[in-house]
């Protein structure tokens, strides 16, 4: 975990850190201190090989010294030369300035509040809201939104936490303090990309396939007991796949495969969902199976966690894969998470990317071809994709169209307000 408060004197942050170092089986979070620069980070570098190399640094110095040797080296646009989760907080006493960093997908949380007299920041919110400089109001508005659509993702509260004045740093953003005041810089950005023209469609499956290996392949570098998530899908599967594939080539294995599937029993013959999919990966493999299921006792133990000061999204499914990894001493767990939605971007921003680029046919013959899947009729999928895209004036006016079904006794300001960009 990271924290750090700093009492804000005539503009000027003067930190007063204090770094809370919990025991890791990788040893990634830790702190650095070297003249007037200190840094506190969370993180793990992908490319510490490549950067040491680029740094002239010895390559078994800590991930958070090559982070402050880039600093050295590129000052404020260092985060673009690193690869990995990372978010880390530096002080450049000489310089007098202060940043927050966060990774291109926020793989590492990172909180922080703000007012005339304090600057406090931590990885983890439970951390902020135990500090007596930071008062604590929840924001009721939030609140409200969360409990009216919880599933729903509003642009305008991505920053916010359910606690007045408490933000989240985005992702791929930096938090910037000094003698000027406190401004938020934009380091990443998916859409400055490079596009990527091919020849062939199969050249792009294989292009795809040589840099997700690649990426696997970075994650097994630390030496610790490597486990993955096993849920029977493309994302899932590929990952553990591709890590049992390389660790083989070099005598080893994973510890185990994760699922959150139920195995047979009388009431599932065949086992819940999936299982029988991930069950005959692990026996082609030789591996063990972990059926990490929940029971009732679980699922009333998460639903009655205080959702305002920690994430409770899929901890139903996570908490006992965890606790399972850690009893096998599993130091690195990998996943699928939202593998389907990148390369894919299921069927629904499929259909809004196919629209943008003008290929209107395309569009129209893949959502016919998914309509079979749906309860309701495809067109509506598209119709509200386009006015939500194309439409943002009328957004709190399109119900049905959209999805969203206003409830008639909430203020309709507040759901145009919730559905602005």
């Amino acid at each position: 975990m990271i924290f750090g408060l700093c009492n804000r004197i005539d503009g000027l942050p003067l930190p007063w850190m204090t770094p809370e170092e919990y025991p890791a089986t990788n040893g990634r979070t830790s702190s650095y201190s070297a003249g007037a620069l200190r840094v506190m980070a969370d993180c793990w570098l992908d490319n510490r090989r490549e950067l040491a190399v680029a740094l002239g640094v010895d390559a078994g110095v800590r991930d958070v010294e090559l982070i402050a040797h880039a600093y050295r080296r590129w000052g404020e646009d260092c985060p673009r030369h690193l690869l990995g989760d990372f978010a880390f907080a530096l002080w450049d006493g000489t310089a007098g300035r202060l940043l927050l960093v966060r990774d291109p997908i926020g793989a590492r949380p990172l909180h922080y509040y703000v007012d005339q007299d304090v600057l406090a920041f931590a990885g983890d919110l439970e951390r902020l809201l135990t500090t007596s400089a930071i008062p604590r109001r929840l924001d009721e508005y939030l609140l409200g939104a969360f409990l009216l659509r919880p599933n729903d993702y509003f642009p305008g509260l991505s920053e916010r936490t359910f606690w007045r004045g408490i933000g989240k740093l985005r992702a791929g953003h930096t938090l910037v303090v000094n003698a000027g005041g406190v401004r938020h810089a934009r380091w990443h950005c998916w859409e400055d990309a490079l596009p990527v023209r091919l020849r062939h469609d199969a050249d792009y499956a294989d292009a795809l396939g040589e840099r997700v290996e690649r990426a696997v392949a970075r994650c097994l570098t630390s030496g610790a007991r490597v486990g993955a998530h096993l849920s029977g899908g493309v994302d899932c599967s590929s990952v553990a796949m591709l890590a049992q594939g390389a660790l083989r080539r070099r005598g080893e294995a994973l510890a185990a495969l994760y699922t959150w599937f139920a195995p047979p029993d009388d009431e599932f013959p065949q086992g819940q969902d999936l299982y029988p999919v991930v069950a005959r990966i692990a026996e082609q493999e030789g591996l063990p199976l972990r059926d990490c299921i929940f029971s009732v006792d679980d699922w009333i133990a998460v639903v009655t966690e205080d959702f305002t000061r920690r994430p409770v999204h899929m901890l139903l499914y996570e908490r006992n894969i965890l606790r399972q990894a850690q009893e096998d001493g599993v130091g690195v767990m990998l996943s699928g998470w939202g593998g389907d939605e990148v390369v894919t971007s299921r069927r629904w921003a499929a259909w809004f990317d196919l629209v943008r680029q003008g290929n209107w046919l395309t569009a129209w013959r893949e959502a016919r071809r998914h309509a079979p899947r749906r309860a309701h009729h495809w067109s509506r999928d598209l119709a509200g994709w386009l006015a939500r895209s194309w439409l943002p004036g009328r957004k709190h006016a399109l119900g049905s169209a959209t999805g969203f079904e206003p409830l008639p006794f909430v203020d309709p300001r507040f759901y145009q307000e919730l559905l602005a960009d």
